[in-house]
């Protein structure tokens, strides 16, 4: 059974932006169960056949296709996701994992990590290199829309809570750099985005998120729209979307410009 956490790494950048977000999402009504989007269950079921490959029984995509095929809410296995996304994604992961000295002894798959039990997450990849002094923090992406190792807050998040946790924080314990990878097969000859991190910019990083999750439990936390708003359950009600605070700010003016 799932755990959802009411901050995670998927939202750690709209935390960090939008301190207002949570409160106004508590106002809008669940998504009915069952309800479902065809891009991101193929993400999702190309995520568990990733999961599979590199599982203990390590099944090939290719056999994946003819062993009763994989699916997920409707969205089927095809030879051409097979070709242009899964094959991709594992040559990325095997050259990123190549390069930083790492084995299959010291890789985690989807462990689940947190900091407390409002805040947590599962991670795609989570290893350490054999002299220890890599972390390797990966996350599987497959929509199209390019996404960023650089500056990434989802993967600042996972290293913080796997640092944290104390199932995984002696990973850290010789830690001198954090490799944040995003493998995400576009066709485009660029599926591996890589940037590195140290400790200290971990702790930085902890710093600031932490304050603003605090921040969230203020009366006085305010919405801001940034690029963070994107899948944002409260964006269809939130007054700076909707341009309600705009409103009101003018009203405000016009108010006081009317005053004696």
């Amino acid at each position: 059974m799932a755990i959802h956490f009411k901050f995670g790494g998927s939202t750690a950048a709209r935390t960090m932006g939008c301190p207002a977000w949570q409160r106004l999402a508590e106002t809008v009504p669940l998504v009915l169960e069952g309800s479902s989007n065809p891009a991101a269950d193929t993400g999702t079921m190309l995520h568990n056949c990733m999961e599979e490959y590199y599982g203990p029984d390590s099944i090939d995509p290719e056999d994946m296709l003819h062993d009763k095929g994989r699916e997920y809410k409707g969205q089927h296995l095809t030879p051409e996701l097979v070709a242009t996304k899964l094959y991709p994604a594992i040559d990325a992961v095997e050259i990123i994992c190549g390069e930083l000295g790492i084995k299959g002894s010291n890789v985690l798959l989807e462990p689940l990590v947190k900091i407390d039990s409002d805040i947590g997450g599962s991670i795609d990849v989570l290893a350490i290199s054999e002299d220890k002094k890599t972390v390797l923090i990966l996350d599987y992406k497959f929509g199209h829309v390019s996404v960023s190792a650089e500056d990434n807050k989802q993967l600042q998040f996972y290293a913080l809570a796997a640092a944290t946790d104390p199932a995984t924080r002696d990973m850290f314990d010789e830690c001198e750099r954090i490799v944040l990878a995003i493998v995400q097969p576009n066709g485009d000859g660029d599926d591996l985005q890589v940037s590195e991190i140290d400790m200290e910019a971990l702790d930085n990083f902890e710093t600031e998120y932490l304050a603003a999750v605090d921040f969230t439990e203020e009366p006085t936390a305010q919405p801001a729209s940034g690029s963070w708003c994107k899948y944002c359950p409260a964006e269809a009600t939130c007054p700076v979307k909707t341009g309600a605070a705009l409103k009101a700010t003018r009203v405000n003016a016009l108010t006081a410009a009317a005053r004696p």
